[in-house]
């Protein structure tokens, strides 16, 4: 039997009952077959109906449209004769499912929500790398270090898939943002939803392989980062308030600061844009559209990592109260905090090959370190305080 970790991350600002309330509401999410899909189409997904992307629900899914590229292409999009990949995306709608084939491809990617590079939730867009013929990646990219400096940019694009590529160079691999209004631009009803990023190998980058952020509704799964610099530094990195996601069955290793970390960063998300923390916008429960301040409803499961989690320690940390309840088959943790800054490092860094961990910080926040070890299938939670660090 696989473990998997549930998080309800939750913040101050809420009643003291709120989050344990809400967190018996939240029914846990069984245990999954770890080759099918933790969530199938028309499912439920922490008692609320799934709005994940087609491609990663439903097997059954068929493009409407399949357009071929090429390192080379120039053509009108058949097999035979590609297209570029610039001009794929350019002209992709719902529905299309763009398929790279074989080869090294230079340069950055992107799709963007605000020149109709979204699709939709019965009919996503999918980025497709063909595989070699002995069913290993087939399509690699070097990546460029000009404008957003990564190999694929999905900017406030919804429903777009990434499946299969072999991603070098840059500064993010695969990164998937929100597209908020000027005034607001964390704003929850304005958050991108529906990504889900397979089975891509991502490394060398100059901050992180896999970055999103104001992302709902997303998938990262048996992926692989590594080798992530220190512009920033973390494997996968889940950022701005983002909301029911799951990542699962990836491998992370040799990143300096965390293999994985979710990030609600409310001091930009509330407290920069003029915001105060106990207004419900920031605070508030996603299924409400609101809480653009906090990350809930993560089914974290099955990953293993070697990296060390490093962070430096606040000299005022301060964790009011932290609440835990497991399962046999699930852990699921609920957490309030004070409002003080606070980044936390362990005094022994978590390691080992078949070692899942991860660093959760809030601003104004507390710390959550959670480590679970596949083979023992124990998971160990620490709610950090000053004394429990360096």
């Amino acid at each position: 039997m696989r473990a998997a970790c549930l998080l309800l991350l939750a913040a101050c600002g809420k009643s003291a009952a709120a989050p344990d309330a809400r967190l018996a509401a939240a029914a846990p999410v069984p245990l999954a077959d770890p080759q099918a899909p933790a969530v199938t189409r028309g499912g439920t997904y922490f008692n609320q109906p799934e709005q994940f992307n087609r491609y990663y629900t439903d097997p059954a899914w068929r493009p409407a449209r399949t357009v071929f590229v090429s390192p080379t292409g120039g053509g009108t999009g058949t097999e035979a004769s590609p297209m570029s990949a610039a001009a794929a995306l350019g002209g992709a709608r719902p529905g299309d499912q763009i398929t790279f084939l074989r080869g090294s491809y230079a340069g950055c990617f992107e799709l963007a929500g605000e020149d109709g590079g979204s699709g939709t939730y019965d009919a996503p867009i999918v980025l497709f790398a063909q595989r070699n013929l002995d069913g290993s990646r087939g399509v690699s990219m070097s990546c460029c270090d000009t404008g957003r400096r990564t190999c694929i940019n999905l900017e406030g694009a919804d429903y777009v898939a990434v499946d299969g590529f072999e991603l070098r160079g840059g500064k993010y691999g695969v990164r998937a943002v929100g597209l908020g209004e000027a005034s607001n631009p964390y704003e929850s009803s304005r958050h991108q939803r529906g990504v889900a990023i397979l089975r891509v190998d991502a490394s060398g980058q100059a901050a992180d392989p896999f970055l999103t952020g104001a992302s709902d509704w997303a998938v990262l799964e048996r992926n692989r980062a590594s080798g992530a610099g220190d512009e920033d530094g973390h494997g996968m990195y889940l950022s701005n308030g983002s909301d029911w996601n799951i990542v699962r069955h990836n491998d992370i290793w040799d990143c300096p600061s965390a293999a994985f970390q979710i990030n609600a960063d409310p001091a930009s998300t509330c407290a920069e844009i003029g915001m105060r923390f106990s207004d419900p916008e920031c605070w508030g429960p996603a299924e409400n559209g609101q809480g653009q301040g906090v990350s809930e409803y993560i089914l974290y499961e099955g990953n293993t990592s070697t990296t060390s989690i490093r962070r430096r320690t606040s000299p005022r940390c301060e964790t009011r109260s932290c609440a835990t309840a497991s399962s046999p088959s699930a852990g699921t943790t609920a957490c309030r905090s004070g409002r003080r800054s606070a980044e936390a490092a362990p005094a022994t860094p978590i390691t080992g090959r078949r070692t899942t961990s991860f660093i959760t910080t809030f601003s104004p926040p507390m710390t959550l370190v959670t480590s679970f070890n596949s083979s023992t299938r124990r998971a160990t939670t620490t709610c950090a305080t000053t004394s429990s660090w360096r």
